[in-house]
């Protein structure tokens, strides 16, 4: 059990982090406003961080309400 979690785990990482190399609309907006705003490395790595864990969360929590949404169907 323990195994399959990790293979999870990394599966979903690596898909993760190539979904964000692969769309530039994903960080783009990040650099731009960084540049802009002459933030540090530090306050763009957090303000990036908290905006992908929250992009993250709605998904799952998105894709809960529309399998209960359609559960009965």
């Amino acid at each position: 059990m323990k195994n399959e979690l990790a293979i999870l785990m990394i599966t979903a990482a690596s898909i993760g982090f190539l979904h964000t190399l692969f769309g530039p609309d994903h960080y783009v907006p990040f650099v731009v406003m960084s540049k802009a705003q002459k933030w540090s490395l530090v306050k763009t790595g957090w303000i990036t961080l908290l905006c992908g864990l929250d992009h993250f969360i709605r998904d799952i929590y998105s894709q809960d309400c529309q399998r209960e949404l359609f559960q009965d169907q």
